[in-house]
């Protein structure tokens, strides 16, 4: 007979036993001890016997419940959970672990059934309407977002989170007076590097330039090594053309700095684009000499040297990395480039090829290069030959496989890099991109419509904001019949990637299906502005030509 957990057992419910509270407590301490050791199935044993000695215990059940979560065990978790509920209907905590684990599941009604539950017991409860207001924001049901998260932060002014959803919300919503309101109450509430860096982009956006300083100069003051902010600050200073002034303040952060050497590479930087080479290729040097691991120095000293014609040192500096060392795959990418630009083609392929004949040192972005470099020239079998051997040496290498998938597509062979983008999700069933090439083909082939559905929803999760798999989600909408939805999800993945034709075909044919052909004629235009291939220019003049015709 199978062994079956407490938890999953419904002879618990029914077979009931005196309390023995000295023997639930040491089981629980033993599941605690366990727990912390990170031997959760030993820990989960102990909570279990735990329960046999007092089933009732609310201490107990949750904190088998949360261990339960964390080794994903989440259907037991649920059936715990329930049972406190039942047991101690006023447990809000238990409550919003039941709330938050549903969401973690991607069971969104039961999510907000179970807020709004809490919020008939505490109608003043931060945590339920911080999450319902950010449930209601993500699903675009903006009025009830505004209205719940306005109320949180009336009846809780101190709610630095209820001022931060606000400030996310009314930026999506293109209010950003309103949004920088918010921030600023969020972060004079509480100091937060991700508060600041929000507020900062948008004020960089609305070229608000000195106020975005200020926030980024604060942050470098609580993380003098903090990368992102420093290349920020400089980025404003070059976007500007204030190159000098982003030297002065280099030279500042560099008198407090903890990490020198990463001011000196992003003086480096400046000087490069000032075209100061002669600068730019001491400090990298000094950088170099302190750390020659360091691979980014390295990388601009060489393309420094390309600058200057001087190739044979770039060549020479790249080579030293060896194919033990952190950066190599970078070292010969980034060689392989500088001599295409060079046109020396016969040294690229000499170059890629005895890299790949050597297990040591192949890297299946060699094998990707080698290939496009044979398909620029129109070798498309040579290319090919490279794709099945890189197979053959690399076997469960997805990004390999990925890139060959893209070129069986490229050559129009769909059925075939369909297959390929399949056999990824074999071996890797959460990868993003495989999942939104095969959700997008199936869509576009008007197939397995409900599975693509899911296969790109899941990707969207990962990656919220790629505009490429958000087009994929509102293609999918659209060949489903749901206009609305696809108008949504279209319009969101424009806002993201304004510039790519695909989108704004697709946005067209939406606006054309819903009876709004001057916007279709205005986006298909764009379209076949942007477009670089002929037939494609050709495909979207059609649909124009009939438009005209209507």
């Amino acid at each position: 007979m199978p062994k079956v957990s407490l938890a999953e057992s419904p002879v618990a419910e029914i077979y009931e036993e005196p309390s023995d509270l000295a023997c639930a407590y040491s089981y629980f301490l033993a599941g605690r001890a366990a727990e912390t050791d990170g031997n959760n199935d030993i820990a989960l044993e102990s909570y279990e016997k735990a329960l046999v000695c007092d089933n009732k215990a609310d201490y107990i059940m949750s904190r088998l419940a949360v261990l339960l979560i964390r080794m994903g065990k989440r259907q037991q978790a649920l059936t715990m959970l329930d049972k406190i509920i039942t047991q101690n209907p006023q447990d809000i905590n238990t409550r919003i672990v039941l709330a938050n684990l549903y969401a973690a599941m991607g069971m969104n009604d039961k999510a907000v059934e179970v807020y709004l539950d809490i919020l008939k017991i505490d109608p003043g409860n931060v945590n339920a309407m911080l999450m319902l207001g950010a449930f209601y924001a993500r699903n675009r049901e903006y009025e009830q977002a505004k209205k719940l998260l306005e109320e949180l932060v009336q009846n809780s002014p101190d709610s630095y989170m209820g001022y931060y959803y606000l400030a996310k919300l009314y930026r999506e919503l293109k209010f950003i007076d309103k949004s920088l309101i918010y921030y600023d109450k969020a972060i004079n509430l509480n100091w937060s590097a991700v508060f600041a860096f929000e507020t900062a982009e948008l004020l960089e956006q609305q070229k608000r330039y000195d106020e975005a300083i200020v926030l980024y100069r604060r942050i470098l003051q609580e993380d003098d090594a903090n990368e992102r902010a420093a290349n920020a600050l400089i980025g404003i200073f070059m976007k500007t053309n204030q190159p000098d002034r982003a030297l002065e303040e280099l030279k500042e952060i560099r008198a407090f700095a903890t990490d020198v050497l990463r001011i000196d590479f992003t003086m480096g930087r400046v000087y490069m684009e000032q075209k100061r080479y002669d600068e730019a290729i001491k400090k990298f040097k000094s950088v170099l000499d302190e750390n020659p691991e360091f691979m980014p120095a390295r990388a601009l000293l060489a393309l420094t040297y390309h600058e200057l014609s001087d190739d044979e040192a770039a060549k020479n500096l790249l080579r030293q990395v060896k194919p033990a060392d952190q950066g190599y795959e970078e070292a010969v990418l980034l060689m392989v480039r500088i001599m295409q630009e060079a046109k020396d083609l016969i040294g690229v392929e000499r170059e890629l090829s005895e890299r790949i004949l050597n297990k040591e040192t192949r890297q299946a972005s060699f094998y990707s290069a080698l290939a496009s470099l044979y398909k620029k020239d129109n070798k498309i079998e040579q290319a090919r030959q490279v794709f099945l051997q890189a197979i053959k040496d690399l076997p469960d290498d997805t990004r390999l496989l990925f890139d060959y998938g893209v070129f069986l597509d490229s050559i129009g062979e769909t059925d075939a890099a369909l297959a390929v983008m399949e056999g990824i999700l074999v071996i890797d069933s959460e990868d993003v991109y495989a999942l939104n090439y095969v959700g997008y083909t199936w869509g576009e082939k008007g197939m397995n419509l409900e599975k693509a559905l899911q296969y790109i929803q899941k990707a969207i999760t990962a990656k919220p904001e790629d505009g490429f798999i958000r087009d994929s989600l509102g293609w999918v909408y659209y060949k489903s019949g749901d206009l609305e939805r696809a108008m949504q999800e279209l319009i969101k993945a424009l806002e993201i990637e304004p510039d790519d034709p695909v989108i704004n075909e697709h946005m067209g044919d939406v606006y054309l299906k819903a009876g709004s052909d001057q916007k279709a004629v205005e986006l298909y235009k764009k379209a076949m502005q942007l477009y670089k291939e002929e037939n494609k220019q050709e495909a979207v003049r059609k649909k124009l030509q009939d438009l005209e015709k209507r």
